[in-house]
């Protein structure tokens, strides 16, 4: 069922990018107006998604794991995201999408019955729900930091099905590391990090240190320069450890891991051999990307490539140096990260595509000057500043790649390191609502057995299961090369906003209990809603999924050089 719902999904977004791509109306390709665009996003993303979980749910199925949750929750997430994609398709027809000679409105009518089919959806989200309780009453007590790591990596507990790959001994190790770390360093201190009333001044540089001696900070340091060189998949499983207790403290970790890969990939062997092995051996040294600007932010990845639009902050020729003046804000980790990697307009006689160039620049460096700290309602201790720039001359030698026109952004790694800390949240937060609502009576029986409150679970496990998968796929892809960004950009935007959605519904059902300081909820819940924002907001991503769907419908090849990647 759940097989027959992506076939026609994806032949209903096929036929929809086509007929987007050829129609005009005011003059241009219906495609290139936002609304069709973001709706052929979320098509695309829907797709992606219920495609990802078909295939895992068949991987285990045919090596004997007979998992009645992920199932059910298989076929209720296909069917529905079946259902949404071809209604979707038939509003982007217009008059011609309920036309009995165009298929769209049979793509709708057979999504529909597949819904219905064993019992209905409905149905199936009770059975979820019954089966979660059902293991909560058997839940064992959780592992002690101090036993050794599984032999697969499990994104994560048993309350969720794990998605499993062999391990590698450096990955059961760092997995291990993170773990222990987690518990002994990061539990004890989350609560009075995220009540901070002075981010700077109550910065973990302790907490830093001791992950940093263990690696923790430097998973991403090239074999070369005495680093493990991780790739994604590892970060998954160390995200997964070091977030548990506070993606916060852990997000200061991984944003080092994804700036040396971005250095390690891009920067020349000038800037590689002068960084790195300093990074490496300073225990503090913290690194932070800085685009945003007062007037310019997500909108700077938008395609308009216009000379007046985008990053601002100039950075003029003078001689074997850069003289760089302006504004940046929202700056990660600002102002202790000891290297920025700045984006600056090089040429403001162009669009950013060609006018827009990276520096790495010391935080020592004169003419650099550091503002105000924002305080954020999530992700607190990992907090943002603003800095600016008054003539700063930066040696010409600090550009990325070596060359003007080139900024080395690593959006995919950005992409599954957020995807990462928003599956974390969600599963805290699902885990949590399991566990509450199996514990708490109402009307004389556990809450998890109304009904209502069934269905509720079963469509937050659905979606995470949904989601978890999408990253996984996603990010083993991303590693081989074997995708271009629309499934990274795909993962970012579904985990994202699943998170969200987990965590509102989470708090609903906790009622009260779920709103008050001592309870977890209402920081997974703030954390959560500090996600979707950063890198790109979500619609960002769904513009530049849909130039690619774009692309592909009018015959052009994905960024990574396979046209298998399409689907």
């Amino acid at each position: 069922t759940s097989a027959h719902a992506m076939a026609l999904a994806r032949a209903a977004l096929d036929a929809t990018a086509a007929y987007a791509n050829e129609r005009i109306q005011g003059g241009r390709r219906i495609i290139e107006h936002q609304a069709v665009a973001l709706s052929l996003a979320d098509m695309y993303i829907a797709l992606q998604t219920g495609r990802s979980v078909l295939w895992r749910a068949a991987w285990e199925l045919d090596h004997g794991r007979v998992d009645r949750a992920l199932t059910a929750s298989c076929k209720v997430f296909c069917t529905e995201a079946a259902i949404n994609i071809a209604r979707n398709a038939v509003e982007l027809f217009g008059g011609s999408g309920v036309m009995r000679e165009l298929p769209m409105q049979k793509y709708f009518r057979d999504a529909l019955v597949l819904a219905h089919l064993g019992g209905g959806n409905g149905a199936e989200r009770i059975a979820t729900a019954a089966i979660l309780a059902a293991e909560e009453t058997k839940r064992p007590s959780q592992p002690k930091a101090t036993e050794p790591a599984p032999k697969y990596a499990s994104c994560h507990s048993r309350k969720l099905s794990p998605i499993e790959f062999e391990m590698t001994e450096e990955q059961r190790s760092l997995q291990s590391t993170a773990r222990e770390f987690s518990e002994s360093e990061i539990r004890p201190v989350a609560e009075r990090l995220d009540r901070s009333e002075n981010l700077l001044a109550d910065f973990p540089w302790d907490l830093i240190k001791k992950g940093s001696k263990l690696g923790l900070r430097t998973l991403s340091v090239p074999r070369e320069y005495g680093g493990p060189e991780a790739d994604m998949l590892t970060w998954l499983v160390v995200i997964e450890e070091l977030g548990r207790i506070d993606i916060s403290c852990a997000k200061i970790f991984s944003q080092c891991w994804k700036l040396t890969r971005r250095l390690a990939q891009t920067g020349t062997k000038v800037l590689r051999d002068r960084y790195l092995p300093t990074f490496r051996d300073d225990d503090t040294f913290l690194m932070s990307g800085a685009s945003t600007e007062p007037g310019s932010g997500s909108d700077g990845h938008l395609p308009y490539d216009a000379p007046n639009a985008g990053v601002m902050l100039s950075a003029q020729r003078s001689g074997d140096h850069y003289v760089l003046n302006g504004r940046k804000h929202f700056v990660s980790l600002a102002p202790i990260a000891k290297l920025l990697f700045v984006t600056a307009r090089t040429d403001r006689t162009v669009g950013t595509s060609v006018g827009t160039s990276t520096f790495l620049v010391p935080r020592d460096t004169p003419g650099l000057s550091f503002g105000a700290v924002h305080d954020k309602v999530g992700l607190r201790i990992y907090f943002q500043g603003e800095f600016s720039f008054d003539n700063a001359r930066i040696p010409a030698e600090n550009l990325i790649g070596g060359r003007e026109g080139f900024t080395g952004f690593d959006g995919a790694a950005s992409n599954i390191e957020l995807a990462a800390y928003a599956v974390v949240v969600a599963r805290s937060a699902l885990e949590a609502t399991i566990e509450y609502a199996s514990d708490i009576l109402r009307g004389g029986r556990p809450l998890i057995r109304d009904p209502a409150i069934a269905a509720k679970i079963a469509d937050m496990y659905q979606e995470l299961e949904a989601a978890r998968t999408l990253l996984w796929r996603a990010t083993w892809m991303a590693d081989q090369r074997k995708s271009d960004r629309s499934l990274t950009m795909s993962a970012k935007v579904v985990t994202t906003e699943v998170a969200v959605r987990v965590c509102l519904a989470a708090l609903e059902i906790f009622g009260e209990d779920g709103i008050v300081r001592a309870s977890p909820m209402q920081k997974f819940a703030r954390d959560a809603l500090a996600l979707p924002h950063m890198d790109a907001t979500n619609p960002i991503n769904k513009i530049k999924i849909a130039k690619l769907l774009d692309a592909w419908s009018a015959g052009k090849t994905p960024e990574w050089g396979t046209t298998a990647a399409r689907y």
